[in-house]
């Protein structure tokens, strides 16, 4: 059955009510389209029959539609081409690294700082927990946060841990410290197993800074039992940084005597100056081995390309 409309469906649009000539050489053109379906030939290139089809208004719109998506096609193909994913950037740690004492840590904490500084060729996430330890016994711990960190699919991870592994009293992490080295090889390990076969950059952690104003006396004797142990994990963090070939970031040593950078009457957590400069660190570092022809890329479809 036809699916061409009347002729005199169409009036004339200056409202004379009169027929227009132009949908009627629209109803033969479909007539024509029925009998093509049906079997008939189809005109030949270059005969009076096609060149009269051509000059049908609705044609003319159909074939300029037709090359509009091509052209429109060819343009989204380019874009996607030209279009490459961002370096996925893991930030794993304690709540130094979550942004705790900070009233915008969204904005203010460092992997937030971090994201501003790389500029939107990266994606920075923040996988920071609270009191998060290193060593596999403490409570909260890493371990427990690997497969969160698996499933983003970085191409970059930087840890920062070890200010709660110095815990006594009832967490008493400080127990299981002769753990810590083989816990810290076996979480480069994992780290370096997962499918994105993420670069790893492990930090020295910040400082325990005991000239912080406001320190009530059993805070800061706290921190004067714990600062020692803190630099002899840094020791070893140091040595397995070697043993496994990862990068290494010094966070400690920069931010060291300098209360200016810490929360008032706290002493270990940063102030927002504090965790800027935090980022700036971790952003040299790995800016330095962009530098180095280590950066890793990604094409369109979402895959590493060599360095």
């Amino acid at each position: 059955m036809a699916l061409y409309p009347p002729p005199y469906a169409y009036h004339n649009a200056r409202g004379g009510g009169g027929v227009d000539a132009a949908p009627l050489r629209n109803a033969r053109f479909f007539r024509r389209l029925d009998r093509t379906r049906a079997g008939s030939p189809a005109p030949e290139a270059g005969s009076v029959k096609l060149e009269k089809t051509m000059r049908s208004p609705m044609c003319r719109i159909a074939a300029a539609a037709a090359l509009l998506c091509v052209a429109a096609s060819a343009v989204s193909a380019s874009d996607g081409a030209e279009q490459k994913q961002p370096i996925r950037v893991a930030c794993v740690g304690d709540s130094i690294t979550y942004g705790a004492r900070l009233s915008d840590r969204e904005n203010d904490s460092y992997p937030a700082v971090l994201q501003r500084l790389l500029g939107p060729d990266y994606q920075v996430a923040n996988f920071g927990v609270g009191g998060c330890t290193l060593i596999r016994k403490g409570k909260p711990t890493v371990w427990n946060q690997l497969e969160k960190v698996r499933a983003f699919k970085p191409d970059m991870v930087v840890v920062s841990l070890g200010t709660n592994d110095t815990c006594g009293g009832e967490r008493d992490c400080w127990a299981h410290q002769a753990e810590f080295p083989q816990d810290c090889r076996d979480l480069v390990d994992a780290l370096r197993a997962f499918p994105s076969k993420p670069r790893i950059w492990l930090c020295a952690p910040t400082p325990m800074v005991l000239e912080t104003p406001g320190l009530s006396s059993s805070r800061e004797e706290d921190l004067e039992q714990r600062r020692p142990r803190l630099f002899a994990l840094i020791a070893v963090i140091r040595r397995v940084s070697q043993e496994k070939q990862a990068g290494y970031i010094d966070l400690n040593t920069p931010l060291a005597d300098r209360p200016e950078l810490f929360t008032e009457t706290d002493g270990v957590h940063p102030n927002m100056a504090g965790y800027r400069t935090i980022a700036e660190l971790v952003f040299a570092e790995l800016r330095k081995s962009a530098a180095n022809g280590e950066k890793p890329a990604r094409d369109a479809k979402g895959e590493l390309t060599p360095s």
